[in-house]
């Protein structure tokens, strides 16, 4: 496999890249965290897609790029002469993966896992085998000689894809386990075949009884059926007849029934029209009585409305004296409530006008005292503070000597010693004056503001007073006036109830008189309602008679039908006893019937029963024969796979005899050439401990120098490579060598470089991925990583940016 070029767009921390492989050392160089490696994975990235990232979908497109941004690898190679291009990308706010592969200018295949399935079978490797063929790390080659020999051989075989046939290995093993768990379940489940075979022959056995039971008694209920089928014609016969014969008796009693009700109505009209006739005299002399009705009710109600005019004279007697008092308690509250306003129009008087003036003038005095107090106070603590450091001062340098050095210029005091002692002592007499100034001025201020404070209060309970003062003459007011209201409302009311009363004082009653016509027209009004309900009744002497008549008519017609009803009955021949006797032999039959038509129903489910177990008994046994035949099968399976498995574990012994030559084979050849054959040999033990020769005997790689270790290790990782790429048939032309310096010297580091030259003709394309810059000088092409500081890094070729 040949690299051909590569396109990178927003993937990891690149933003865009472009570039060529020429055949030569191509250092790849940049600080850690720089994308030096995200190069690497975007190779395999494009070929095998997520499983070949170090990480999720989600970490793969740049977190600079913008949601609708596509992350985009293109990598061009050749095999066989053959070019291929395949592309992969992210693309759209969802991300969608999309991959397309292209031989030449044609498409060879569209989608993730169709592309996937072509490149291993292209170039005979899945992600796994493409980096341990085409991918050598610094930690691999520590490992093949730091290791101990049993996780040496477990790393190799990891790296060789041996753990493939171990795998294999033991799903055969796995394979075999459940072939033997088979077998012991199939033997268990066939111990059950015997009592299955003896149910069954029982069971025909049970089916022959039932069958002929089910003959017998099928026929015995056939004549059955038949003589129940004679009674039942005869039962209904009987039974039509009790059924007719109840509906004429029911439809006679009616008739009867009725023909009662008519007789009593008639009796009871009979009685209503002589009752109705005998009322006509009753009504002639209530006629008479009631002629002096209308004269008595108008009197009665000229002495009704007299009643209560009088009354209605009382009620507005009663109303007049409340207002005259009320009159008389507004007139006394009038009176104290304007002697209440002159005692406040004085109290006013007493109090300025200016009174708010003079409290305002009186505060803003009070307030200038008290930040005039605030300062002296202020002012003295600050002296007295002053005060104090100029002690100390003073104690200090009464302390020292003239050699002493001043702690702000570093200088000693000599001669100004004195001078200075006399200066902080004058400082001194001139705070203690000021002081005692402010001890006698503060309490003078104090003073003046108490004096001036008395005022303000004094000032502010007038201006209080006034305004209560102002709101009682308000209210006052208010109350005179709602007086003055009330007083002319009720005199309104006077005036207009003396006309009224004047009225109605020339009314005259006697309740003896109203009394003896109330009782007068109540019993007027008593016959008046019998007079009334008398002329109403009189009314229905003609209905009565026709009622009369209709009754007389409808009692002859009842009288004729009930004598039909009775021959009927007569012609029906019914008997009682012959229908009980007939109706117990139908229900003796019925109930055999039922019996033995439920024997039957019961009988032919048993046979139902024991034909489904029979059936199911039946698919038992061949159940069993399947199973007998798995079982067969089972042993024939865990026989071959015992074989499997021991073929499986001697080729396994072969590959890996077989490997073992061939990678010492392969490492002698590389080594040879990187060292200009100063080493021509190189062997591996049976813990794939790495030996070289030299001046003829083998030594293990311990014994010679850091760099000679080193390439012995480069050189074998590099034959594990070449080992594998041969098995996959591919030409091998380049290799990426990731961080393989380490922290070496730049002795060992060169001679590594120097190795590396040697094996051109062998790998035309070596990748060189790497944080030291010291060989950006022994690299043919060089290719620099460089983070620009605003999350992405730029890749530069030889010096230009791309």
């Amino acid at each position: 496999m040949h690299l051909l070029s590569l396109q990178i767009r927003n993937f990891r921390v690149l933003k865009e890249v472009n570039l060529e492989f020429p055949d030569n050392i191509i250092g790849i160089i940049g600080p850690n965290g720089a994308g030096k490696s995200s190069l690497v994975e975007a190779i395999a990235w494009a070929l095998y897609g997520h499983q070949a990232a170090r990480s999720g979908k989600d970490e793969i497109k740049a977190g600079f790029a913008r949601a609708g941004d596509d992350c985009q690898v293109t990598l061009g190679f050749k095999i066989h002469d053959e070019s291929y291009r395949v592309l992969r990308r992210l693309t759209g706010r969802t991300e969608r993966p999309e991959v397309e592969l292209y031989r030449g200018t044609g498409a060879e295949s569209v989608g993730s896992t169709e592309t996937r399935k072509y490149i291993e079978h292209l170039l005979g490797l899945d992600w796994r085998g493409f980096f341990t063929s085409f991918l050598a790390r610094q930690q691999e080659l520590n490992a093949l000689s730091d290791l101990q020999p049993s996780k040496r051989r477990e790393h190799l075989a990891g790296m060789l894809g041996i753990e493939k046939l171990d795998r294999a290995l033991q799903q055969v093993k796995e394979d075999n386990r459940r072939f033997e768990d088979k077998v012991v379940f199939l033997q268990k489940q066939l111990t059950e075949k015997e009592p299955v075979k003896r149910r069954l022959a029982e069971l025909a056995e049970h089916e022959k009884t039932l069958a002929e039971r089910y003959r017998k008694e099928s026929g015995a209920f056939a004549r059955l059926k038949q003589a129940y089928e004679v009674i039942s014609m005869q039962y209904k016969r009987e039974h039509e007849k009790k059924m007719t014969c109840s509906a004429l008796a029911a439809r006679l009693e009616a008739t009867l029934k009725t023909r009662d009700n008519i007789v009593e109505n008639h009796h009871r009209l009979t009685t209503e029209l002589n009752t109705l006739q005998t009322s006509r005299q009753v009504l002639e002399e209530l006629e008479k009585e009631l002629t002096a009705f209308d004269p008595l009710k108008k009197e009665y109600e000229n002495q009704k409305d007299a009643r209560n005019k009088i009354r209605f004279r009382e009620e507005l007697g009663h109303r007049r004296e409340t207002i005259g008092r009320e009159l008389d308690r507004l007139q006394k509250r009038e009176l104290e409530t304007r002697q209440n306003l002159d005692t406040i129009r004085d109290g006013l008087k007493a109090i300025p006008d200016e009174i708010e003036s003079l409290v305002t003038a009186a505060e803003s005095r009070l307030n200038a005292l008290r930040d005039e107090y605030a300062a002296f106070k202020a002012e003295q603590e600050t002296r007295q503070k002053e005060l104090g450091k100029l002690r100390e001062q003073i104690k200090a340098i009464r302390e020292i000597g003239p050699g002493a050095v001043c702690d702000r210029c570093r200088r000693p005091f000599g001669d100004d010693l004195p001078k200075i002692k006399l200066h902080l002592d004058r400082e001194m007499k001139e705070l203690l004056d000021s002081l005692t100034q402010f001890e006698k001025l503060l309490p003078e201020k104090k003073a003046e503001g108490l004096k001036i404070k008395e005022q303000v209060d004094k000032l502010d309970r007038g201006r209080r007073r006034k305004f209560e003062l102002t709101s009682q003459l308000d209210n006052i007011r208010k109350e005179m006036a709602e007086i003055t209201v009330q007083k002319e409302k009720h005199q309104a009311e006077l005036d207009r109830l003396a006309p009224q009363l004047a009225e109605l004082e020339k009314l005259v009653f006697d309740p003896a008189a109203y009394s003896r016509l109330e009782a007068q027209l109540s019993r007027l009004e008593k016959k008046q309602v019998q007079y009334n309900q008398l002329q109403g009744s009189l009314r229905r002497i003609p209905a009565v008679t026709e009622e009369i008549a209709a009754a007389v008519g409808k009692l002859a017609a009842l009288d004729a039908e009930a004598d039909r009803f009775k021959a009927e009955l007569a012609g029906l021949e019914f008997d009682e006893l012959v229908f009980e006797k007939v109706k117990a032999a139908f229900e003796e039959l019925q109930n055999k019937f039922d019996d033995g038509k439920s024997a039957l129903v019961e009988l032919n489910k048993e046979m139902e029963l024991v034909k489904k177990e029979i059936q199911l008994k039946g698919e038992q046994l061949a159940g069993f024969d399947n199973a007998e035949r798995d079982l067969e099968d089972c042993r024939t399976g865990h026989f071959y796979g015992e074989k499997l498995g021991l073929l499986f574990a001697d080729f396994r012994k072969q590959v890996i005899a077989s490997i073992r030559p061939r990678l010492a084979e392969l490492s002698s050849a590389l080594f040879s050439e990187m060292t200009d054959s100063r080493f021509n040999l190189v062997e591996l033990d049976e813990n794939y401990n790495l030996k070289v020769m030299d001046y003829g005997q083998f030594f293990g790689v311990e014994r010679f120098s850091g760099g000679e270790k080193d390439l012995a290790n480069l050189c074998l990782r590099l034959a594990i490579s070449l080992a594998l790429t041969e098995s996959a048939g591919l030409d091998r032309s380049f290799v990426i060598l990731d961080e393989v310096f380490g922290s070496q010297d730049n002795v060992r580091k060169e001679l590594i470089l120097k190795g590396l030259a040697n094996l051109k003709k062998r790998f035309p394309q070596m990748l060189l991925v790497t944080h030291i810059e010291e060989i950006k000088n022994s690299v043919e092409t060089l290719i620099e990583v460089v983070p620009t500081g605003t999350g992405w890094s730029e890749v530069r070729v030889n010096g230009t940016k791309i």
